[in-house]
């Protein structure tokens, strides 16, 4: 976790409903939504939590209209190259 980020909302003692934002693809590895790489609500990019075309607001439409059960999971990834070098749990500098 970064010094700008004290939470993680994916812990689960945060006790938060977490879901997919990393984006889909369809059969042939074609995208069909975007994923989030950016940590602002709307971006010029269109990649951000609630710009269209997004797998988090897809994600977000459904658990805000009683849908919470066909949200996409939420998949973790493992340290990030900072993590691994910073000495975040897990990571190459903690052991």
């Amino acid at each position: 976790m970064s010094s700008d980020h004290h939470v993680d909302p994916t812990d689960p003692d945060f006790n938060a409903t977490t879901f997919g934002v990393d984006g889909t693809v369809d059969a042939e590895g074609g995208p069909l939504l975007t994923g989030v790489k950016d940590h602002g609500v709307h971006t010029t990019a269109g990649n951000g939590y609630l710009d269209p075309n997004t797998e988090s607001l897809q994600n977000v439409a459904l658990a805000t209209t009683g849908q919470g059960d066909a949200v996409s999971p939420y998949l973790p990834k493992g340290p990030t190259p900072v993590e691994i070098f910073s000495g975040a749990p897990g990571g190459l500098a903690s052991r």
